[in-house]
């Protein structure tokens, strides 16, 4: 249990920050050049926001993420390469909107995690309470796929807030679904997704 303990507190403080400075240490990412941060500082100043951190990915995928506990932006090299900066611009205002969440919407997505550490904390917790390790991992796992479930409708919710504060603040009506529309076709996305916590693009 001690183990799995110290597992859970290096992931907490790994998503906070230290993926990033790691990425950063083998050069997977890049601090935001001069363009995509003047295009974050705007999209900063339009929600009544500090502009976080930006680095730029070399990830393949043209995408941008929010790194919701660190409270930084991510956008990949094809995505700022591929898109004209009022499409960069609305996305930006997107994921802003995921860094505007409130502390309590933070907590539950750092809760995302504890299904499995439940799971691995199967074994040594059946010995320490005695009980049938089969019907604790049942147990478990059951109980992972109702939490499961219930963070992707969170997720769900999340992602169509942050899509309200980007349709809400952009200047121009229409602008975020046109830069969605963009970024879908640059990174071959499909406009529908099976299981997935983002809004069909349509």
């Amino acid at each position: 249990l001690a183990g799995i303990a110290c597992l859970a507190l290096f992931t907490l403080w790994f998503v906070r920050g230290a993926n990033v400075k790691l990425a950063c240490l083998v050069r997977t990412l890049r601090p935001a050049d001069a363009r995509l941060y003047a295009i974050i500082r705007r999209a900063a100043e339009r929600v009544g926001m500090t502009p976080p951190a930006t680095f730029l990915s070399r990830a393949p995928m043209a995408n941008a993420v929010s790194l919701v506990h660190s409270r930084q932006l991510v956008f990949t090299e094809s995505a700022v390469a591929g898109l004209d900066d009022d499409a960069l611009y609305a996305i930006a205002l997107h994921e802003l909107g995921h860094l505007q969440e409130p502390p309590s919407q933070r907590r539950v997505r750092a809760a995302m995690l504890l299904p499995i550490f439940v799971l691995m904390a199967t074994f040594p917790l059946s010995e320490l309470l005695e009980l049938d390790v089969l019907w604790l991992a049942l147990a478990a796992l059951g109980l992972s796929v109702i939490a499961a479930r219930g963070f992707r409708a969170f997720s769900r919710r999340m992602e169509t807030r942050a899509d309200a504060v980007a349709h809400g603040h952009h200047e121009e009506p229409g602008a975020y679904a046109r830069a969605l529309a963009q970024l879908h076709t640059l990174g071959g996305i499909p406009a529908v997704l099976a299981n997935s916590t983002h809004p069909h693009l349509y």
